[in-house]
């Protein structure tokens, strides 16, 4: 069975002519059969072996790199869906509590440069202590998405429609999307910042991980990284 999304917007309006004294309410909406199924590679799952304390530095932030990932978004029937993501392990983030200074994630934009804060970056766990161990940073390869087999870009909006009831697309130039659900992304034609409806489309992923200098854990027995987070589809 197709799954059906119903969408209701009502919206009232009141006059004040003295001739007439009645409200009118209107009720919108739009039904879609889409049923889109969201697939990350590897079983969405990232390893980044085994980090030796004793080479970390205790002063600097420690940049482990980076490693791929995709996620793939298939679709029955030609379709219009976007993307969102948030963090599940958001009380570890370290980047909630230091400066840009302090702790950063290196090169972990698509197009280069340096990420850092709540906004861009999620948690990777703590060691028994309770001290947070770092954060990691997605962002996807702009240049490398494709949608129904051809070449697409990245788009984005925040998360929110404006008084028209419309999204407010933006070209995705550095890949990084807000966490929280903050931003919804999708794919289009080159040139264009409208939402193509595909029946597949594949974003890849670069999930680049840094930890903070040692001198901030109190521990050095071992620590398991354990990062989550959720990504949801958005039917446009």
């Amino acid at each position: 069975m197709k799954k059906v999304l119903l969408a209701a917007i009502i919206s009232m309006a009141s006059s004040a002519a003295l001739a007439d004294s009645s409200v009118v309410m209107k009720v919108q909406g739009k039904m879609n059969n889409a049923s889109c199924t969201p697939e990350l590679s590897n079983g969405g799952s990232i390893d980044f072996g085994t980090i030796a304390l004793d080479q970390l530095s205790p002063t600097q932030t420690n940049q482990m790199g980076h490693k791929d990932m995709s996620l793939t978004i298939n679709c029955p029937s030609a379709t219009k869906v976007a993307w969102s993501i948030a963090d599940n392990k958001e009380d570890s983030n370290a980047a909630n509590d230091l400066s840009s200074s302090e702790f950063y994630i290196r090169d972990a934009k698509d197009n280069g440069g340096d990420v850092y804060g709540a906004g861009t970056t999620y948690g990777v766990g703590t060691t028994a202590a309770g001290d947070k161990i770092g954060a990691y940073a997605i962002s996807t390869r702009v240049n490398e998405i494709t949608a129904n087999g051809v070449p697409a870009q990245a788009i984005y909006a925040p998360s929110y429609v404006n008084s028209n009831g419309e999204y407010m697309w933006r070209n995705l130039s550095s890949g990084v999307i807000a966490n929280g659900n903050a931003e919804i992304q999708t794919a289009t034609k080159p040139g264009s910042l409208s939402p193509l409806a595909i029946t597949n489309v594949v974003f890849p992923f670069k999930v680049s991980l840094a930890i903070v200098n040692t001198n901030r854990l109190s521990t050095t027995d071992e620590a398991q990284l354990s990062g989550e987070t959720t990504i949801t589809l958005v039917y446009l």
